[in-house]
């Protein structure tokens, strides 16, 4: 069988699409390595690692702190580490964009752009890995809406004298939730928000941190995506036939 794989990213280096994202590999990941028998390198482990999460209840003003296992990585490098696993059997285009996809003579067309032009090809599987914004999604179930915030992070220089993870819940800002991680020099506050004002929200989350002892400063960058907050069992759709 012959697989092709687009990806965003480039394939080496630090440029170009990177994914917003904290970077904590959580245990159920951690025990699909053991499984796979993979390790990590280290160069994808990111400093320091921290064995507790700080969880604040914002309304009840009480902090505790929880005993966790996660993995500090960087998740680019992490994501880059991970496409080096693709077998050398799979012709792996990198910082490509998929353009247009459509089934056709039981057949999977799919136009896509990289190394610059257009490109054609058809295939008899298609494997849909493409996020909150799916475009394999919206092709199969174009009237199946799943509620979708928007989650937005910020890196600040590292200040606080002893680096946490924390986990921040406040009703008030958003029915899910909020996160702080320090990692490799820098502290990154987020949270994933309803749409219409996500970024008021966010704001107001902030100040409101400072009474928790939170330290922010000038912000280093500002990152943000949609996610994907499934409220029924009913919003879990895997896929048909031949595509999933």
């Amino acid at each position: 069988m012959q697989v092709i794989a687009l990806d965003k990213k480039h394939q080496h280096g630090t440029e170009g699409f990177s994914k917003p994202c904290g970077g904590l590999l959580a245990p159920d990941a951690q025990r699909s390595f053991i499984r796979d028998g993979l390790t990590l390198p280290v160069d994808v482990i990111a400093n320091p690692q921290i064995f507790s999460v700080k969880t604040v209840d914002v309304a009840a003003s009480l902090t505790r702190n929880y005993q966790r296992s996660y993995i500090n990585i960087n998740r680019h490098a992490f994501d880059l580490w991970m496409k080096s696993l693709i077998p050398a059997s799979v012709e792996v285009y990198h910082d490509s964009l998929c353009r247009k996809i459509w089934r056709e003579d039981d057949k999977w067309h799919v136009i896509f752009r990289a190394d610059g032009w257009e490109q054609h090809i058809t295939a008899r599987y298609l494997v849909g890995a493409d996020g909150a914004n799916s475009m394999v999604r919206r092709h199969l179930y174009p009237d199946h809406q799943i509620r979708k915030y928007v989650a937005i992070q910020q890196w600040f220089a590292e200040k606080h004298p002893v680096p946490f993870y924390s986990c921040i819940f406040d009703n008030a800002i958003t029915d899910c939730y909020s996160w702080s991680i320090s990692k490799d020099g820098y502290f990154i506050f987020g949270g994933a928000y309803p749409m219409k004002d996500g970024q008021t929200r966010f704001t107001t989350l902030k100040e409101k941190m400072s009474a928790f002892q939170f330290q922010f400063g000038k912000a280093v960058k500002s990152e943000k995506c949609t996610v994907l907050f499934p409220s029924r069992w009913q919003d879990f759709v895997c896929g048909k036939t031949t595509p999933f």
